[in-house]
């Protein structure tokens, strides 16, 4: 037997979604409420979307920083000797973990500040060969994009990613990547038989890891691009 189809009321539907943005509109105000943020009476739904996620945003920035000087303390702190952290106990020395540098770091065992800055940069640095394709239909005709990502600790890299190709990604764009998300839609059906569009949140990129380029294929790859440059100069 075939699916009986419901005549649709635009009045209805109209009336219907107006409903469903205000249900959305209160549950975002509850929302705020319970982060202590402040806004106008007559704030619209959007608005009041883009307070909270920056205020969220904002939160795990902060936590992020708390938690790495956090980690930077501990580390350092474990490389001083007894009579050192008795010295700074007595003298009420505040943990500064830019000030606290081993004169002998590698035989301490102790990482400082900079030479972390270092280690980080070369971690988010390294390329990595994959095959990236966007689920987002808003993109579907994109041939490239350029993404940007960084913290306060590496600085900042931005990079023009070929899409549907193989090709070379620092490791900090790419986990940006894998975190990004973009707003679908399903269509549901409600209790009273009629039919709404719902957004969803969704991987934006689809990754396919590649091996990496052997130094045959690396150094074929470096001419290519040498001439490509030089034939575009």
């Amino acid at each position: 037997m075939s699916e009986e189809i419901l005549d649709t009321n635009p009045e209805e539907e109209e009336e219907e979604n107006k409903l469903i943005a205000k249900n959305d509109l209160i549950a975002l105000k509850l929302k705020a409420d319970s982060m202590k943020l402040k806004y106008h009476p007559n704030i619209g739904l959007g608005k009041l979307q883009i307070k909270i996620d920056d205020a969220i945003k904002l939160k795990e920035k902060e936590q992020t920083k708390s938690e790495t000087v956090e980690e930077e303390v501990s580390a350092l702190l474990e490389g001083l000797s007894v009579e050192e952290l008795e010295a700074m106990l007595r003298k009420k020395q505040p943990v500064n973990p830019a000030a606290i540098v081993s004169s002998k770091p590698f035989e301490r065992g102790i990482e400082s500040l900079a030479m972390r800055r270092q280690r980080v940069i070369k971690e988010c640095s390294k390329l990595v060969r994959v095959n990236v394709t966007t689920r987002n239909p808003l993109k579907k005709n994109w041939q490239s994009e350029i993404l940007k990502s960084g913290n306060d600790l590496v600085g900042s890299f931005t990079k023009c990613i070929v899409f549907s190709k193989p090709y070379h990604i620092p490791q900090i764009i790419l986990n940006t990547m894998k975190e990004s998300q973009y707003q679908a839609f399903k269509t549901v059906r409600m209790g009273n038989g009629m039919e709404t569009q719902k957004g969803y949140l969704t991987e934006e990129y689809v990754i396919e890891y590649l091996n990496p380029l052997n130094k045959v294929e690396l150094e074929d790859l470096q001419r290519s691009q040498s001439v490509s440059k030089n034939a575009e100069d």
